[in-house]
This record gives C-alpha cells, structure tokens and sequence, in this order.
C-alpha cells in the first residue's frame, strides 16, 4: 500500500467516527494490500465501527462483506446477502453486472446460463 493512501485512511482514522465511507478502497493495490486492509475493516467493524464501502470489486464483495446493496440508475436494485445476490446470475445480468470471477468458477453450466 502506497504512503498517500496509508495517510489517507490514517486521517479518516483519526476522525474517530462511528462510520466509515470509503470508495473504491483496493483500487491500485496489490493483493498483499488488500488484504491487509480489508483485515483493518474487518477490525474497525468488530469494534463498533460501520463502514460503507463502495466498491465495483464484486469479487471482494462476495468474500468481504456481510451485506451488498446494488444500485442501478441511482436506485436499489438489490439489497441483501452477498453469496445469494451475486450467486443470482439472471438478477446481475439486469443489473449490467458481470458474475464475479470467484462466484463463476463455482456455479455448474445450467446456473451461469
């Protein structure tokens, strides 16, 4: 993780809010990084924090969060468990959403079709 987003997060820290916005946090990371702070999240969360996150890392979403909101033409379109919403191939494909790539290799034939 580069400095600038290290000081970054460090500055929100520092804030000591009960909640979190972040956007697009492992943008530019390497996996190494991501996963360092998603564990960050993780602690935060487990310590009374809420974060928000927004995100187009479907992949992280699945393994990462504990509920998904997906918004389509700045509207809900879905609200709910990550591993049914993005296991829903025909729901994402009306959002304009791809399956994620760890969620593909999981699904049999007739449930990608």
């Amino acid at each position: 993780m580069d400095n600038r987003k290290k000081i970054g997060i460090a500055s929100i820290l520092a804030l000591n809010s009960d909640l979190l916005l972040i956007d697009e946090p492992d943008l530019g990371l390497n996996l190494v990084a991501v996963k360092a702070l998603f564990k960050l999240f993780h602690h935060l969360n487990d310590n009374g924090k809420a974060i928000i996150c927004i995100t187009h890392n479907l992949n992280y979403v699945y393994h990462q969060f504990p509920r998904v909101i997906l918004l389509r033409d700045g509207r809900v379109f879905a609200d709910g468990n990550p591993r049914k919403i993005l296991r829903n191939c025909e729901l994402l494909q009306n959002a304009g959403l791809d399956i994620p790539s760890l969620v593909k290799v999981t699904l049999d034939d007739d449930e990608r079709n």
